[in-house]
């Protein structure tokens, strides 16, 4: 309840050391304390998960609290819900500001983690169901977050058909996928002239897919050589070369060795040659001998 901003900080300090259930006290403090003591509150409040303690922070959002408090309130949503504040988080949702939109997006897809796998995307869409069609891309990220592939047949289909606000969260939402199951997607947009102002985005990400260490040398190779048949920029294919020289791909060494005479990448590309002839020496013959000379 202090006014100095040196004490509360030193409270909250010994507070986080403190072992056993501190949330019911600090619970009960927050209605009357400052606004820096709200806020250390809140953040008590979110290290300790409690969720039983859920309302608090969403009636510091609701009720027009300070713009500092009701930014700690956004920030530690996440940490503080679960599946029974759904309903109305789905109203914080779609009545954010911009600026708030990702924190209570990350909050409904931290809820969702109560709700079992298998039935999260039948959940969301049960609610896009009932929002207006103006809002339903505000649960795209939240479909991305259920790793369900209808859920990435849904937002790929989005991304073709909507247009503005909302063709940008598909397409963000299909950057966010985790998991390379939505590497067609994305080749597919780099390949459409129509989506040319995602391209250079699209094709970072499906880079980075393929540099997965998970993928068998040949396999990266098979994603790279996708890549660098479309990149338009010397960077791009600077990097999309290096990586093929850590493939140990003969075909990848081929690849590579078609890029010698470019100049703007023939450092890159004699790199990636380089490291796979070194790195391989099984690979022999009058063709790696003519790209090592």
């Amino acid at each position: 309840n202090n006014t100095d901003k040196q004490t509360i900080s030193l409270a909250e300090k010994l507070l986080n050391t403190v072992e056993g259930n501190i949330c019911p006290s600090v619970a009960a403090m927050i209605p009357a304390a400052t606004g820096e003591g709200t806020i250390a509150g809140l953040r008590l409040l979110s290290n300790r998960k409690s969720t039983t303690n859920a309302n608090i922070v969403i009636e510091q959002i609701k009720n027009g609290a300070s713009p500092d408090v009701k930014n700690a309130a956004y920030a530690v949503l996440k940490n503080m819900v679960s599946a029974e504040d759904l309903p109305t988080l789905y109203n914080l949702l779609e009545n954010a500001a911009e600026e708030a939109v990702p924190s209570v997006q990350q909050a409904i897809i931290a809820a969702m983690n109560d709700i079992p796998a298998a039935n999260r995307l039948g959940t969301v869409s049960a609610q896009m169901g009932k929002t207006d069609k103006n809002k339903q891309y505000l649960y795209y990220p939240v479909l991305a977050s259920t790793g369900d592939i209808k859920a990435l047949n849904l937002i790929s289909d989005s991304f073709d058909k909507q247009t503005g606000v909302a063709k940008d969260a598909a397409f963000q939402a299909l950057l966010d996928w985790k998991g390379r199951d939505v590497a067609d997607q994305l080749l597919d947009i780099c390949k459409d002239t129509s989506s040319s102002i995602y391209f250079d985005r699209a094709l970072g990400r499906y880079v980075q897919l393929a540099s997965d260490a998970s993928l068998t040398g040949e396999n990266r190779r098979l994603f790279l050589t996708n890549a660098l048949e479309i990149a338009k920029a010397d960077g791009q294919k600077n990097s999309i070369l290096k990586l093929l020289g850590h493939t140990n791909s003969y075909l990848a060494m081929l690849l590579a060795g078609q890029y010698l005479d470019s100049k703007p990448v023939q450092e890159s590309a004699a790199q990636a040659v380089m490291n796979i002839a070194l790195n391989n020496k099984s690979f022999t013959g009058n063709a790696v001998k003519a790209l090592l000379n």
